[in-house]
């Protein structure tokens, strides 16, 4: 009947995600088990709980390597923050930015989607799972190549380019 309790409930509760402990007005201690892994915006808390002793038992993956560049392949998520600067909790889906043709090869399918795992069997550490597309999180911002881009030759016409480039006139 005290927040250790309400801790040890959770750990032994296969599908417990989530606790919290208070003090219920009736002034009698209460503890409520959260199955899934959810913030209080997600769970709709209507109002915090200052009083309360919580802990989550949700597993995290690991933050995603972020690849600067205008056409790479990034991933926006359903999260508070992004899963380039922080640990997504498992439950966490993200979408790519944009789709392109990575060369062709079927292994270099971009997933429309990717998920935060929960962790494999003696592991604490959740996984991003990539659909079986042969990404994982060391090169999951792709470059994609571009097309190849014909300017006409016009006076004041300028570009810029991020590496050094040689004009060819068509």
């Amino acid at each position: 009947n005290d927040e250790a309790g309400c801790r040890a409930a959770c750990a032994a509760a296969d599908d417990c995600g989530a606790y919290i402990f208070d003090q219920a007005i009736s002034s009698s201690n209460r503890c409520r088990l959260i199955t899934d892994c959810q913030t209080q915006q997600e769970a709709k808390v209507p109002t915090p709980c200052t009083d309360c002793k919580s802990g989550r038992n949700c597993h995290t993956c690991p933050k995603l390597i972020y690849t600067p560049g205008a056409t790479n392949i990034h991933w926006i998520c359903d999260s508070d923050g992004d899963a380039y600067n922080t640990e997504a909790v498992e439950g966490t889906k993200c979408t790519p930015t944009h789709q392109c043709n990575v060369g062709g090869e079927p292994e270099q399918a971009i997933p429309a989607e990717i998920e935060c795992k929960s962790p494999a069997e003696g592991s604490n550490q959740g996984a991003w799972d990539f659909g079986g597309s042969g990404y994982d999180e060391g090169t999951c911002d792709v470059k994609c190549p571009c097309d190849k881009i014909t300017i006409p030759k016009s006076e004041d016409t300028n570009l810029f380019c991020d590496s050094d480039s040689q004009p060819v006139d068509d």
